[in-house]
This record gives C-alpha cells, sequence and structure tokens, in this order.
C-alpha cells in the first residue's frame, strides 16, 4: 500500500479570539479529528492511501465557543513522483571493428 503525504497550511485567523482550530480528515467516510492552538498555520502532514478519495476540513473556535463555517479541500490521493533515476548506468570499450 502507498501512502501519499500532503503538507497542510492555512491563513492565520481572521478574528484575533480564535483560540482553538480543528482539523478533520475523512477518508472512506472515517474522520478523523485533531485540535491545535488558535495560531497555527501548519498542521500535520496528512497521510492518505493512493487511490482513496479525501475530504480535509478546519474550523476556527473563538474563546466563547463558537465555530467558524469550515474551509474544506477535497480530492483523490494521486501518485504524482516519478520513481528515482535509474542508477548503475556505465559502460566500458570492448573493442574496435574495422569494416
Amino acid at each position: 500500500m502507498d501512502l501519499i503525504v500532503f503538507g497542510v497550511t492555512a491563513d492565520a485567523p481572521a478574528a484575533a479570539d480564535v483560540v482553538t482550530r480543528k482539523l478533520s480528515v475523512t477518508v472512506d467516510g472515517v474522520a478523523t479529528d485533531k485540535e491545535y492552538s488558535g495560531s497555527t498555520t501548519e498542521f500535520d502532514d496528512v497521510k492518505v492511501e493512493e487511490g482513496k478519495d479525501f475530504v480535509i476540513s478546519l474550523v476556527d473556535v473563538d474563546n466563547a465557543g463558537n465555530e467558524s463555517p469550515p474551509a474544506t479541500l477535497s480530492g483523490t490521493a494521486v501518485d504524482t513522483f516519478a520513481p528515482a533515476a535509474a542508477g548503475g548506468l556505465g559502460m566500458t570499450v570492448k573493442g574496435e571493428e574495422h569494416v
């Protein structure tokens, strides 16, 4: 099984009273949620099995417990990385031919 790794970032919260950011990753209907401090702009890497559909959502929560509407991203995890360059290619002179 190959996992596609996504780096997840967001702009700083628009409101100064945001105390928590809730990041949710849903793959095949199964959600994984994690909370971060209100100033977080870079989140843990998200790993999704190749070929799976996913939804990432972020909700900001203020100091009164009010939640923002979610910002969402969705897609399918696709391998777009080429393999490493072939190695060990070499050549030697074996002789010469006269024609």
